[in-house]
């Protein structure tokens, strides 16, 4: 893992890309899948993704696994359970497949970097809808198609091999022994609240 998930920055994250949107609401695929791009690159630029969340493979493009529980109102894993109190007070799932932001959890977790990037991201993507996104993600994150099996199920995507994609593979050990020398200083809540 290259950064510990937290709780409190990626609802932050969220609620940047909420809030550059009508009514601060939008369908949490979208949601999920900026957040997605946001992480990848931020990892590319700066060796360190924004949320922290675990990537997988599923049928309809990358996800960050935690995230989209919250998202979807799942409680499937303790991380889960513990953490969606927390979430619901800044993000609530509407109409089955909406989210929108329902309280500021403010941006003290994010640096001007990840704010700008976050911004970027919901920018460039501001005029596709949540389907020409997927297929477009399809066709161009080789992560995705190296890690998917079409077969309906999900898929951890390695943490190397979406480095060598993203043109840092020489530098893997490094950049994956630093996020560990992070972590283990890490001993704050599970979900990253304090």
């Amino acid at each position: 893992m290259l950064r510990t998930f937290n709780l409190e920055r990626t609802a932050q994250a969220a609620a940047v890309l909420l809030r550059e949107t009508e009514g601060w609401r939008m369908p949490y695929i979208r949601l999920i899948k900026l957040l997605y791009l946001a992480d990848r690159e931020s990892i590319q630029e700066t060796n360190f993704p924004i949320t922290g969340d675990d990537l997988y493979a599923m049928e309809h493009g990358p996800v960050l696994t935690l995230t989209l529980d919250l998202l979807r109102g799942r409680m499937v894993t303790p991380a889960a359970r513990e953490a969606m109190p927390i979430w619901k007070q800044w993000i609530r799932t509407v109409a089955d497949y909406d989210v929108e932001l329902v309280a500021d959890p403010g941006y003290r977790k994010l640096s001007r970097y990840e704010i700008r990037k976050l911004k970027e991201i919901a920018g460039r993507y501001a005029d596709q809808d949540h389907w020409s996104l997927i297929d477009e993600l399809h066709n161009t994150l080789p992560e995705w198609r190296e890690t998917y099996q079409f077969d309906g199920s999900s898929s951890r995507i390695d943490e190397r091999k979406l480095l060598e994609v993203l043109g840092l593979g020489e530098q893997a050990d490094e950049i994956l022994a630093e996020a560990a020398s992070y972590q283990s200083l890490d001993h704050r809540h599970p979900v990253g609240v304090a």
